[in-house]
This record gives C-alpha cells, structure tokens and sequence, in this order.
C-alpha cells in the first residue's frame, strides 16, 4: 500500500506542532516550579528549572499582572546563591530584552551592591522600587483587582522607607531584597483575596 506525499507531510506537521507544543508545556512548568522553589527558599534548586526554561525560552514570562520574565527570576536565583557575577550577566540580558523588567532591575541593582558598584547599584534599585511603586498605584487606580493588591500598603510603605537619601545603602539592599520577594508573591495573594471575596469569604488580607 503506497502513502502518499500528502498524508506524509500531514504527518510530521502533526509531529512537530505536538514537539512545539510539548516543548512549551515543558518551559511553563519548568518556570513555574523555578518560581515555586525562589518562594520556598531553595535558589539552588530554582537555578537548575529556570536555567533549563531559558535556555528553551529566553523569552518566556510568567503569566501574571507582573509577568517577570524567567531570566530575571534566573538572575534573582543566582544572586540568592550568592553567584552575583552570574546573576549580573543574566540580568542585564534580560534587561536588553525588555528594558521594563521591573524585577530585573531590581536584582541587577542589587547584584551590583554587592559586587561593590554601590552607587550605581543603588541608582539602579531605586529606580526600581519606583516603578515598583508606580505599577502598584497604577493597578490600584485602575483595575477591579486592584483593591486586593498590597491593601495595608506594606510594600509601598517599604518602598518609601528605602528611598530616604540617608538610609546606608546596606540597609537599601536589605529592605530592597524583602520589597523584591514580597511583590513577586503579591499577584498571587492579590487573586487568592480576590476569589475569596468573590466566593464570600471575606475581604482582602494576608
């Protein structure tokens, strides 16, 4: 029995859009469990998904309100293992793919910090807890969800508090790196308080 040409093509196109597909159902889960082990103190571990993410997708992001991209939250990993030349190098690739990466910033300021270049690490931080900032008034002005996002003001009270001119710049970094954890978990409290409203269960809160 011959088979034809068409049937042939229709074949590996099939082949290839379930590697296509398969491929990216590996990424999104391989960033998700990078970002799960970041939110459970296990960098190394976080390293090693993120890692395998980007190198398939450097330019994947979360899908959230944040969408981090999975090179900064590769970046933030790094640095949390204390590899700050690394974390460097990933973080200002990330930063030349999307010059608005928030988080990115964050951590290349940081990372800076603590490789020595404290002022401009420290430009670099602030300029990110701004638009830190300014993207958490932006959502609470503008969007429904926006009531349950950093309703006690916490993160935004940090914020203000890390950008006094006096504050050392040890002490920007200490506060910087809390804000940083804190506003990458906030989409994720922010819908949980959000469907718990929307189902009775009270209003926002921790």
């Amino acid at each position: 029995m011959q088979i034809s040409n068409s049937v042939i093509a229709l074949g590996l196109s099939a082949l290839l859009l379930c590697a296509g597909g398969c491929a990216a159902l590996q990424v999104s889960q391989d960033a998700a469990a990078g970002r799960l082990a970041l939110q459970t103190q296990r960098p190394q571990d976080a390293v090693g998904y993120l890692r395998r993410a980007t190198e398939v997708n450097s330019d994947y992001k979360i899908p959230n309100a944040v969408q981090p991209s999975a090179l900064a939250l590769l970046g933030r990993a790094q640095y949390e293992v204390g590899n700050f030349s690394e974390a460097r190098s990933v973080l200002e690739r990330a930063l030349n793919r999307d010059k608005n990466d928030i988080t990115a910033q964050l951590y290349l300021g940081l990372a800076l910090i603590k490789s020595g270049e404290q002022k401009r690490g420290r430009r670099e931080v602030e300029s990110a807890l701004r638009g830190i900032n300014e993207f958490i008034d932006d959502i609470t002005a503008h969007t429904y969800s926006g009531v349950f996002w950093d309703p006690s003001r916490e993160i935004r009270s940090d914020i203000q508090r890390a950008l006094v001119p006096t504050l050392p710049v040890s002490d920007v970094a200490t506060l910087a790196e809390e804000i940083g954890r804190k506003f990458e978990e906030e989409p994720d409290k922010a819908l949980r308080d959000e469907l718990r409203g929307r189902s009775g269960g009270g209003g926002s809160g921790d």
